[in-house]
């Protein structure tokens, strides 16, 4: 569509393939920090007979295809500034300044914070309304440059998906299987024997679930995770997870400085 031109639209559809390497880009660094090893999967499935089963591949070849994706972008990606809720070129070069930061690449860090700053053109704040500016109107923001969208008017006054993801209450339909809750619980430190993976010991109720066969026996595992026919059970804390009705800025203008 980009060389035919199609209905003229080339140089929207540059964007949107932009848009796509620095998300994907985006999504593969956040994969990165929290696994390391990671699938890598470049091409779509668009049929029931293609393979689904990817093996790992290392963070070197992770890393790389952050940074080839980061570099695509960048040759296709707009540079609309007032578009706070779309990726755009800022945004990508305040991604390469974390993805350079986080492997101590400082000089790669220093020229893509410099594009940054030179292409969002934003500014510091100057008091707390401009402050609050960040997070109720990003739009207008001098400091926003990439924002995360969700609005509590535009859900009808709920939350959504939200809701199923996260609650500490019987509307949560994803549980992880019993096999995982098992294999969080066996991680801990060889030499003193304690716990060391804060994301289980930090969200479930490893008191009235303890052993492999009560969780099991207590949780409903649905959704992505399909274990039908037992009664759901709180383990997460209601205070882990907060409805947040503003918009969320992944990079600020702040990031860049600090």
């Amino acid at each position: 569509m980009i060389e035919s031109n199609a209905d003229g639209g080339a140089a929207k559809y540059r964007d949107y393939l932009g848009q796509c390497y620095g998300l994907r880009a985006l999504m593969y660094f956040y994969g990165l920090r929290v696994w390391g090893k990671l699938p890598l999967l470049t091409s779509p499935i668009e049929s029931l007979d293609q393979e689904t089963q990817v093996a790992r591949s290392s963070v070197d070849q992770v890393r790389k295809r952050i940074e080839s994706d980061i570099d695509s972008s960048i040759l296709l990606i707009g540079s609309t500034t007032t578009q706070r809720f779309y990726l755009q070129k800022a945004a990508v070069y305040a991604l390469q300044t974390d993805v350079a930061m986080w492997f101590q690449d400082y000089s790669r860090a220093i020229t893509a914070s410099q594009n940054c700053i030179t292409e969002s053109k934003c500014q510091y704040v100057n008091n707390i309304s401009e402050w609050k500016s960040i997070f109720l109107d990003p739009a207008n923001s001098n400091e926003a440059i990439f924002n995360l969208f969700w609005s509590v008017a535009e859900r009808g006054g709920g939350v959504g998906v939200c809701s199923k993801v996260g609650s500490a209450s019987n509307t949560n339909q994803y549980e992880p299987r019993t096999f995982i809750w098992q294999r969080f619980k066996e991680r801990v430190d060889p030499t003193t024997q304690k716990p060391m993976d804060g994301r289980f010991w930090a969200v479930f109720d490893t008191l009235a679930y303890n052993t492999e066969e009560l969780y099991d026996a207590a949780v409903v595992q649905l959704g992505k995770y399909i274990r039908p026919g037992r009664q759901m059970l709180p383990k997460a804390p209601a205070l882990l997870f907060r409805v947040i009705p503003i918009a969320v800025p992944p990079y600020l203008f702040t990031d860049l400085l600090t």
